[in-house]
């Protein structure tokens, strides 16, 4: 099987091979220099195991997958028009389907979840052998009933998909990218220091429960399930051997502010569910404080009037975020 993917990032590059070892890969990306070589992919495990890819040319792929980012994909529409080609988009938004759709006239383009969480990078000593190492745990990707079955992917009804992509947003996306901005404040590097902080996970842990606590009312998610789905991502933070940046995890604030994002989005609808969002709001607070040069949303205003975010009443419970003590 020949993939070509978009993206030679942390999911392009580190955890798709995971899934499809026996697949050639072709990867398309004018930042990182992948054309015809070899890498190698860590999986932690109390440790790393290696694995190596050879990067092939795929000028007739079987399959294409996008990782470029919610803010590019739309950008790559006119290489998405072959219908007898299936395109998947593991974007950190379902909405851009239908838009691809649209756009390119080809319902052959599906949404995937990777419920993982990889690396940009890796530790010094893995990168001192090869500087385009990156680290992922394991994980699955759940695809869609009706697409084209690939061996490795894990195949759900579109209620079970649903679900899946409410869990990701609401119980990964909204306390992953707070704890990041909390710890950015804090002069942390990495994700796992966070949670190594008992205050940052004290906060994580009250987003948790007012993600779980919208996410069962609203969208009738089963407890159990939203909260060893919650318990899941606790553990994954704190995983020492990703070597997670929280510059990957925080990066695009003004994005994750948006309406119906993780951040603002959650807050509003934790509202509509009588529930007082205030762990959510102190996390919009320090997103807001966010100001790492590197990134792209770097020098672009996150004054309050510049996205749609909660009510009026409820900015009060806005006080200075404690991170930055």
């Amino acid at each position: 099987m020949r993939i070509r993917v978009y993206g030679a990032g942390a999911i392009g590059r580190g955890f798709l091979p995971w899934i499809f070892r026996d697949a050639e890969f072709e990867f398309v990306d004018p930042n990182v220099p992948l054309r015809r070589a070899s890498y190698t992919t860590y999986m932690t495990s109390n440790g790393y195991r290696p694995l190596s890819v050879k990067v092939h040319g795929a000028d007739k792929p079987d399959v294409i997958f996008c990782c470029v980012g919610t803010r590019n994909c739309l950008s790559l529409a006119d290489e998405f028009r072959n219908p007898a080609v299936p395109v998947y988009v593991c974007e950190n938004d379902s909405r851009v389907v239908p838009v691809l759709r649209e756009m390119t006239g080809n319902d052959n383009i599906w949404f995937a979840i990777p419920d993982v969480i990889t690396s940009n990078t890796a530790p010094e000593t893995l990168l001192s052998v090869d500087p385009l190492a990156v680290v992922t745990e394991e994980g699955c990707l759940y695809m869609p009933f009706g697409s084209k079955i690939l061996p490795g992917g894990n195949y759900l009804s579109p209620e079970m998909m649903h679900n899946q992509w409410i869990a990701k947003l609401y119980l990964h996306n909204t306390p992953h990218c707070i704890a990041a901005y909390h710890g950015y404040l804090k002069g942390y590097t990495f994700m796992s220091d966070c949670m190594q902080d008992d205050k940052i996970k004290s906060e994580v842990l009250g987003v948790l429960d007012e993600c779980i606590g919208m996410v069962t009312h609203r969208y009738g998610l089963n407890k159990k399930f939203a909260e060893f789905y919650a318990e899941k991502e606790i553990k994954r933070f704190s995983n020492v051997f990703l070597h997670d940046p929280i510059s990957r995890v925080a990066r695009e604030p003004l994005r994750k502010l948006g309406e119906g994002e993780r951040l603002a989005g959650a807050a509003r609808l934790c509202i509509q569910c009588n529930i007082i969002p205030q762990h959510i709001i102190r996390g919009i607070k320090a997103c807001q404080k966010y100001d790492n040069p590197t990134d792209p949303d770097h020098g672009k205003s996150t004054a309050r009037n510049e996205f749609v975010a909660i009510d009026e009443p409820l900015w009060w419970l806005m006080d200075e975020p404690w991170g930055e003590e």
